[in-house]
């Protein structure tokens, strides 16, 4: 049996997908838990490799892109206006 379990490897992908390296969700989840033997990098970065956090990365990464797109086009439409107006 796993000593880690589902909840600390969806743990560490949440804390992977807000920017944390692969060090920093070992260092974080080992402070929350207290692992023995501790959490290390390898073991989350095989965490990753296997549940393919860096595909979901790339994907939340698409998705941010479009809506700072789309908020920077809307931005740049409603500048036109106000100066159609004057």
């Amino acid at each position: 049996m796993s000593k880690y379990k589902l909840k600390h490897k969806e743990e560490g992908l949440k804390l992977y997908l807000e920017g944390n390296s692969f060090q920093d969700v070992a260092t974080i989840l080992q402070e929350r838990h207290k692992f023995v033997p501790p959490l290390n990098k390898s073991t989350v970065r095989k965490w990753s490799d296997s549940m393919g956090w860096q595909e979901l990365m790339q994907d939340v990464k698409h998705e941010v892109r479009e809506v700072v797109k789309e908020k920077a086009i809307a931005k740049h439409v409603n500048r036109l206006d106000e100066v159609e107006e004057v």
